[in-house]
């Protein structure tokens, strides 16, 4: 009878919401139901850091991809800019040649010209 009162008077008890069997031995029920507890509190702690380096990583491409489209701007530009000065390249190379063939028919020779420029001491 002894066994029995003790018994009762262990499983009344409350030991942190663990119902005790004989001799303070926990109910592997209550154990399982506790450390299920623990896991997903575990779990949903881990979710909430994973979720928070997700949005880290999400930020920082977004970051990225403006840095790239901003790259890419760059590159059309200068491009587009290198097009153009090859085109003005090629009007005043077209212009040279042209200006040669007229300074030729009138009979010009520009290494003769000398208005208007230093001359060097061996030309006198």
């Amino acid at each position: 009878m002894q066994v029995e009162n003790f018994s009762e008077e262990h499983h009344s008890e409350d030991h942190g919401n663990l119902n005790l069997c004989p001799y303070d031995g926990v109910l592997p029920a209550e154990l399982d139901k506790k450390l299920c507890h623990v896991l997903i509190e575990r779990q949903e702690s881990q979710i909430v850091e994973l979720e928070a380096e997700l949005h880290h990583a999400h930020s920082k491409l977004q970051e990225k991809e403006a840095e790239l489209q901003a790259l890419k701007n760059c590159v059309k530009r200068l491009s587009e800019f290198s097009l153009a000065n090859e085109e003005i390249e090629d009007k005043e190379e077209d212009m040279k040649k042209r200006d040669g063939v007229d300074q030729e028919k009138l009979g010009f020779d520009p290494t003769k010209s000398m208005v208007g420029m230093k001359r060097t001491m061996d030309d006198e």
